[in-house]
């Protein structure tokens, strides 16, 4: 009879308002994940360059020693230049001093 239309009525638009609800619940919960890996590529990028940025100063710092050290080699080259100048003169002078 008609409370038993009304009631298989009544449960069908309780059915379909829990399958809008649950489907509304997926949604949001795909929205929540679009986010989530939206933000994990964000801090991703953030850390790539900043990884990028240390291995660029890295480098400069590695040729900066490099060329320190090609430096360092100059001078005591220059330095044993001069000791070699410095023997010689030493030498000559004694030589004239007899």
């Amino acid at each position: 009879g008609l409370y038993t239309d009304a009631r298989f009525l009544a449960n069908l638009e309780g059915a379909a308002a829990a399958l809008k609800s649950e489907a509304e619940g997926k949604a949001q919960g795909q929205n929540d994940l679009q986010e989530r890996s939206l933000k994990i590529t964000q801090e991703l990028a953030a850390l790539n360059a900043s990884l990028a940025a240390l291995e660029a100063e890295r480098e400069t710092g590695k040729r900066t020693l490099e060329e320190l050290e090609a430096l360092r080699r100059d001078l005591a080259g220059d330095q044993d230049q001069s000791r070699a100048l410095i023997g010689d003169y030493e030498e000559k002078n004694e030589a004239f001093a007899q």
